[in-house]
């Protein structure tokens, strides 16, 4: 699964496979990936919806990489708040401590 982040702080992880015990260059596939280590989702406000697709994302990252940590950065919350406890995020910080002024 590919998931784009907005920070990252991470280590690239070269991967090479094939049935050729010489590694001959029309049957081997090689790939390139990252793995994360330090992950930071960056939001303008964050709900309940937002907030529970971040909390899937922190799951499958720590997952993948033991020891990983996730963040997740919003200005505003628009929603009430939430015990991070049962979820994979290891914080969420707030930017701004005012409300939003509604658009009506």
């Amino acid at each position: 699964k590919t998931k784009d982040q907005d920070f990252s702080m991470c280590r690239p992880l070269y991967i090479m496979s094939s049935y050729d015990p010489d590694f001959s260059e029309l049957q081997t596939t090689r790939l390139t990936t990252y793995l994360g280590y330090i992950l930071a989702e960056l939001k303008t406000n964050l709900d309940k919806t937002m907030f529970q697709e971040a909390s899937a994302t922190a799951h499958d990252v720590k997952q993948a990489v033991t020891g990983a940590k996730y963040y997740l950065l919003c200005d505003y919350l628009d929603m009430t708040p939430i015990s991070t406890t049962t979820t994979d995020i290891d914080e969420i910080l707030i930017t701004r401590k005012a409300k939003r002024i509604s658009s009506n």
